[in-house]
């Protein structure tokens, strides 16, 4: 995961709850140290359906990425291409 991940969802979590960031912060990497995760977001999905000429809403983005990501194969993995074909197999 990278720091800038780790530091968002260490915002985040501050913001909600009475934990002070630090604290926040070296449990998350202390969480994440040992994994490794790929993270996409609903910017890289808008920035694909725009540049395919197909502009869709922020909800829109947030189902695709969901669906995309509930039919990958884990064999194949996500990639720049994946959400290309989500963006052609369920906008019009």
């Amino acid at each position: 995961m990278h720091a800038y991940m780790i530091e968002e969802m260490a915002d985040a979590i501050s913001q909600k709850l009475p934990i002070d960031t630090n604290d926040v912060l070296r449990i998350l990497h202390q969480f994440w140290n040992d994994k490794i995760a790929h993270v996409w977001h609903v910017e890289d999905m808008l920035n694909a359906a725009l540049n395919a000429g197909k502009p869709i809403t922020r909800a829109d983005a947030v189902g695709l990425l969901y669906s995309m990501f509930e039919d990958h194969d884990s064999n194949e993995g996500i990639s720049r291409k994946t959400l290309e074909i989500e963006l052609q197999r369920n906008t019009t």
